[in-house]
């Protein structure tokens, strides 16, 4: 997606936003980050035709043509730079919580 809006309904979505205009900025480029030109512009097509024109109407979209697509969803909080940053949590299997459970009511 270029700097400028493709359309004039995009400038107008841009205006009619109810959100003070640097937070609305600052959503839109994290957005841009998570999601890339193509996916934010397509999401600010499908917000204009259905009327639905806010924020999280876009980050709606975005969400769902992800899910659609079998990718997971991307995260948008802004971390800072730490010593942990490239850190990679594997979660266990949750049936372990079954064994816990089924151990638990043998001890009664």
């Amino acid at each position: 997606m270029s700097p400028t809006c493709s359309t004039s309904s995009e400038t107008d979505l841009f205006a009619s936003l109810s959100s003070p205009e640097r937070k609305r900025t600052s959503r839109l480029l994290q957005l841009l980050d998570a999601a890339g030109g193509d996916a934010l512009e397509d999401a600010l097509v499908e917000v204009l035709e259905r009327g639905t024109i806010h924020i999280g109407a876009v980050r709606q979209v975005i969400d769902r043509q992800r899910s659609e697509r079998g990718l997971a969803l991307p995260l948008t909080i802004p971390l800072t730079p730490s010593e942990h940053s490239d850190l990679v949590v594997t979660p266990h299997a949750l049936a372990t919580y079954d064994t816990l459970k089924k151990d638990e009511n043998h001890d009664h």
